[in-house]
């Protein structure tokens, strides 16, 4: 981040953006870290696990990935 635009205000969003969780996916030997808002921490892990199935990340960020990628192209 150091080399973005006002990186120190964009380090410090995310120093104030919660709790970190690790969350231990379907995969064994693979984890992914949350930060939940909104959400218990249980159903946050539950769907973390329940959404990993092809991979250690989870569906729908996967899904979020490959659009992104996809407009930053355009």
């Amino acid at each position: 981040m150091k080399n973005l635009p006002e990186s120190e205000k964009r380090w410090e969003a995310l120093l104030n953006a919660g709790q970190i969780f690790e969350v231990n996916t379907k995969i064994k030997t693979k984890k992914v870290y949350i930060e939940i808002s909104g959400i218990s921490e249980d159903d946050a892990r539950k769907i973390v696990k329940l959404t990993s199935t092809r991979s250690s990340v989870p569906e729908p960020l996967r899904v979020a990935h490959l659009i992104a990628s996809g407009l930053s192209n355009l």
